[in-house]
């Protein structure tokens, strides 16, 4: 069984669980003396309404995509932390996060969530109460070639449902040109890949709902045979 195209990639990209929790609200206000004089000057990407202000020049998608590519693929041990900010109050909360990845092969550990995709086989779990793991159904995984030509989509097309900016070395910035935005990547999306593995080093996604930040803490190269064993 597949998921959606997607959803796959945002599940691939920081876990299942990460998926769901990495959107938010999170609208940039740029410097115009930032702004490229020849860059197209409008779009709508408020979240209560549209507004008008001057574009940077849009990045390469390509090196955009490879990056992503990196991420799927590479082989690293990532620890960090989301943090999920609710819009128009003051609550915050926070979740630790755990990912092993060599390849295709992947451990993600996101709360009481556990994610396991070995073998080409993808299963998701839950310790509920500090007891056993209850998993659900056997999937079959997406490929990386899956999720990138999922999330490229996005910005491709007469009609993209999203611009994309460099932001600093090996980050970028995804905006919406609609409102609403797609749920998961809200109306805007800021994604920085580590340049040695290709792990996903920080991502905010911004929406009405709130923001989203995942921040990583920890990021290894060195993945062993036992750290791809799943926890019991």
């Amino acid at each position: 069984m597949r998921r959606d195209g997607i959803e796959v990639a945002l599940a691939a990209t920081v876990g299942a669980v990460i998926a769901l929790v990495i959107w938010g609200l999170m609208q940039r206000t740029s410097d115009p003396a930032d702004n490229d004089a020849s860059s197209p000057t409008t779009v709508a990407e408020a979240s209560t309404g549209p507004t008008t202000q001057p574009l940077r020049e849009q990045a390469d998608l390509d090196a955009f995509l490879d990056a992503f590519r990196a991420s799927r693929t590479g082989t690293y041990q990532v620890t960090g932390r989301v943090q999920i900010a609710q819009a128009g109050t003051d609550d915050t909360t926070q979740l630790i996060v755990s990912t092993v990845r060599r390849g295709s092969d992947v451990i993600e550990e996101a709360g009481t969530t556990l994610l396991v995709i070995l073998d080409g086989q993808e299963q998701s779990c839950e310790r509920i109460f500090g007891g056993d793991l209850t998993c659900g159904e056997v999937l079959v995984p997406s490929s990386a070639d899956d999720d990138v030509a999922a999330i490229e989509r996005l910005f491709t097309g007469a009609d993209p449902d999203y611009l994309l900016y460099a932001e600093d070395d090996d980050c970028w910035q995804l905006v919406a040109t609609a409102n609403p935005a797609p749920a998961q990547w809200g109306q805007s999306t800021t994604i920085c890949f580590d340049p040695e593995t290709g792990a996903i080093a920080r991502q905010t996604t911004s929406s009405v709902q709130g923001t989203r930040t995942y921040v990583a803490e920890t990021i290894s190269g060195e993945v062993t045979d036992e750290d791809l064993i799943p926890p019991s």
